[in-house]
C-alpha cells in the first residue's frame, strides 16, 4: 500500500508494512505459526527509508524481494528453485543525478545479497518470453475478433 501525504509543505510518498500472523497444520498434522510481514518499498527513497526497511527486516528468516534481473545474475541457493539469490549486486538504471540532486538512494543499493534474502520475481529473459508470448496471443485475439464478430463465426470459416 502505498499513498501520498501533503498535509506537509513537501508531499511524501507512505508505504505500509501489512502483518499476518496464522496458525497452519502441517501435512504431518503438526500446529505450524506463520508469521509474514509484507514491506511496500519504493524503488527510490532516502537513506532513512531503507534504514527503517532494514530495521524491519533484520528479525525476519526469511526476505522476499522484487527484482527483475538477468538470470546470469542470479542463481539458485541449494538448487532449490524458491530461493534465488543475488550473485552480484545490480546497478539501478536511474540517472545517478537525478538521485544525487534530490539526496536519494536507490533500492538496489541496500545489500540484497545477505543470507536470507531471495529474489521472488521472474528472471528478465522469462519476463520478455511471458510479454513476447503475450503480444502473440495479442495479435491472435485481434485476428479472431475481425473474423468471427461478436460471438459469430463466418459460414466460409467453418471446418
Amino acid at each position: 500500500h502505498v499513498r501520498f501525504d501533503s498535509t506537509q509543505s513537501l508531499v511524501n510518498l507512505q508505504t505500509s508494512v501489512t502483518y499476518f500472523d496464522k496458525e497452519i497444520f502441517s501435512t504431518s498434522g503438526q500446529p505450524l505459526r506463520i508469521n509474514l510481514a509484507l514491506i511496500s518499498t519504493l524503488h527510490i527513497a532516502d537513506q532513512n527509508y531503507y534504514n527503517q526497511i532494514e530495521s524491519i527486516a533484520q528479525n525476519s528468516s526469511v526476505v522476499l524481494y522484487e527484482l527483475i534481473t538477468s538470470a546470469q545474475n542470479t542463481c539458485l541457493e541449494n538448487g532449490e528453485l524458491h530461493k534465488r539469490r543475488l550473485t552480484q549486486p545490480v546497478q539501478a538504471k536511474v540517472s545517478h543525478q537525478l538521485l544525487t540532486d534530490y539526496n536519494l538512494i536507490s533500492q538496489l543499493d541496500m545489500d540484497l545479497m545477505r543470507p536470507g534474502w531471495y529474489i521472488a520475481d521472474l528472471d528478465a529473459e522469462s519476463v520478455a518470453n511471458l510479454e513476447s508470448q503475450s503480444t502473440v496471443q495479442r495479435k491472435e485475439d485481434s485476428v479472431r475478433s475481425v473474423v468471427y464478430g461478436r460471438g459469430r463465426l463466418f459460414p466460409f470459416l467453418k471446418s
